[in-house]
């Protein structure tokens, strides 16, 4: 088991100490060997699903603008789950991505480092899923780096409903392109600490994020 600290500081203006949100020590847990975690994909045979993280540039990602060098490495280091989706050009699917993470006593803990790229006047949806079989503490940590490329449109929707021994942490960089669209819905409803944030960057004219 590899384990590191992680020191979160990023309020611009501290408030009282009371409330805890000045500050924060996030726990980074990985696995020898990068046992891989459980994860089940449920996508159409249009959806392109690599195994591998590609097409997205690291001079453009906005994730990195949430992450000090210390957790970049850790994902490179201890990622478990490694996969990018690629909704083709002009393609409109009506059916969900969903992408299913269920952690046990086996896969205790999931390190992912996902990519979605929405092509050229694409249109679709992508769901996370994060649940867990409630047996102990657990571990996750995660980084979605998103591309909506020209035209393109995007909905997003992360559930996390990890039972109340998990430490979550997740961190999501998207670019949208021009007269491109992204909706994002993120919903923690569950674990022990949880860690969240998200990073936008408008690029192209008439650009739009929800």
């Amino acid at each position: 088991m590899i384990e590191q600290t992680n020191h979160i500081d990023r309020m611009q203006v501290r408030t009282w100490s009371w409330l805890r949100v000045n500050t924060a020590d996030l726990p980074l847990v990985g696995e020898k060997g990068k046992k891989e975690g459980n994860l089940l994909i449920k996508a159409s045979d249009k959806i392109e699903i690599r195994k591998e993280v590609t097409g997205i540039s690291t001079e453009k990602d906005p994730a990195g603008q949430l992450m000090n060098q210390e957790m970049e490495q850790f994902f490179e280091e201890n990622g478990n789950i490694r996969y990018t989706i690629k909704i083709p050009k002009k393609h409109r699917e009506k059916v969900p991505v969903r992408l299913v993470f269920d952690m046990d006593e086996n896969a205790g803990v999931i390190n992912e480092d996902i990519v979605i790229v929405a092509v050229e006047g694409s249109e679709s949806t992508v769901i996370f899923q994060y649940k867990d079989q409630g047996t102990g503490e657990g571990y996750h940590s995660g980084r979605t780096r998103i591309l909506v490329h020209e035209n393109a449109s995007l909905k997003l929707v992360k559930a996390q409903l990890f039972h109340d021994a998990v430490i979550h942490n997740d961190m999501v960089g998207a670019r949208v392109e021009k007269k491109g669209r992204l909706t994002l819905l993120q919903a923690e409803m569950g674990s022990k600490g949880s860690f969240a944030g998200w990073n936008v960057v408008l690029a192209g004219e008439e650009s739009r994020a929800d």
